[in-house]
């Protein structure tokens, strides 16, 4: 599913993603109190976790738990690393070596 092809519906991927983005923990109790403001009925279902709330939310309504979502304005932060030269000049990186580090990277990131 990371790389989804023409075969996977749309609202399946939609769906991982709301159901994910809105799964925290920390969203708990606002998932469960939007839930039954929107008579979303969890009977039978013992301790529900965040996940499970906004999986349900999901099948019962939802453009709920879209508009949760952006209500909140959910943004995971990334972790980015860069690693700088040891030496005090910029080395010379010439064409040759773009494309044999192109050539070794594309059937990672094609």
């Amino acid at each position: 599913l990371a790389s989804p092809d023409s075969d996977v519906p749309a609202g399946l991927i939609d769906a991982f993603y709301y159901v994910d983005e809105m799964s925290a923990d920390a969203l708990f109790d606002e998932l469960y109190r939007d839930a039954l403001d929107a008579d979303i009925d969890f009977t039978g279902y013992d301790n529900p976790t965040a996940h499970d709330l906004a999986l349900f939310i999901w099948l019962r309504n939802p453009e709920l738990l879209q508009r949760l979502h952006a209500g909140r304005h959910i943004i995971k932060t990334r972790r980015f690393e860069s690693f700088f030269s040891q030496g005090e000049a910029t080395p010379d990186i010439s064409r040759p070596s773009v494309d044999c580090l192109e050539a070794a990277l594309n059937d990672y990131f094609v």
